[in-house]
């Protein structure tokens, strides 16, 4: 029953496309929520809030898997590193920052230019998808018996973002 919440899917409804901006990371010094990945973040941060609801700084972050690559002799590795033998394929720890705006050109162009310089490698691999994005009412007051609130088991646990302390 969703007489709290409403689905919207209209195609002439421009509040509901957005666009989603995946952001791939990979370091041998990485680990899911390390300084790189909330670096990241935080320059996102600073020029849009992220804004789902009530909510602000809505993003996703990947558990962490593997990204490989073999560097070639005129890749930023080599030229940078002359101990750096380019022959085989490379893996490292890899995760995928996930964050998602209204339509909109010119705040995409200002959020790739602050992950661009904040990035440590030459360029980052970035997809930028159009996407539908579902909005609910939000009522906090709603007596749904799936919502954590009603569900007797209380607030979600929490996990640190930044995890590099640990």
């Amino acid at each position: 029953m969703l007489s709290s919440s409403r689905l919207i899917w209209e195609s002439d409804n421009e509040q509901n496309r957005e666009l989603r901006v995946s952001i791939r990371q990979s370091d041998p010094r990485l680990s899911n929520g390390s300084k790189h990945t909330t670096g990241r973040l935080y320059v996102i941060f600073e020029i849009h809030p992220l804004a789902v609801g009530a909510y602000e700084r809505n993003a996703t972050v990947t558990a962490q898997g593997a990204e490989t690559g073999r560097p070639g002799e005129q890749t930023v590795t080599r030229i940078h590193n002359e101990e750096f033998e380019a022959d085989g394929t490379e893996v490292y720890p890899s995760v995928e920052l996930k964050v998602s705006f209204e339509r909109d050109v010119q705040l995409l162009q200002k959020i790739m230019e602050a992950v661009l310089h904040a990035h440590q490698y030459e360029e980052p691999i970035i997809h930028v998808r159009e996407e539908w994005a579902s909005r609910a009412n939000y009522t906090p007051k709603n007596d749904n018996p799936n919502r954590w609130w009603n569900d007797g088991r209380g607030t979600p646990e929490m996990v640190p973002l930044d995890q590099s302390s640990r």
